[in-house]
């Protein structure tokens, strides 16, 4: 449950850093980018409405912890947003960033 929360947590943090047409952006792929085999992206409708809380928690719920992680580090890629990803990657590895 702790590692459930702390991924919520920090995912969370770092989907706050995008601006709203940042987030529309992330949401948009986010419904169609590439995953595991078996693995289902989550339905727009779903997450269409969410803000940054929400959405952090649809993700873990449907991904896991470890998943919804790597899937966040790949679209925040694919959006541009390199450097948050790379500070989402050091903070889920527990290591500090300063910028």
């Amino acid at each position: 449950m702790a590692l459930y929360k702390m991924a919520r947590e920090q995912l969370a943090n770092s989907l706050q850093e995008l601006v709203d047409e940042e987030l529309k952006k992330f949401k948009s792929k986010l419904t169609y980018v590439k995953l595991k085999k078996r693995i289902n992206n989550i339905p727009k409708g779903k997450i269409i409405d969410a803000d940054s809380e929400d959405l952090a928690e649809i993700l873990v719920q449907h991904y896991g912890s470890d998943y919804a992680v790597k899937v966040v580090l790949k679209v925040l890629k694919k959006i541009d947003q390199r450097s948050l990803a790379e500070i989402l990657h050091h903070e889920i590895k527990g290591e500090s960033i300063q910028m």
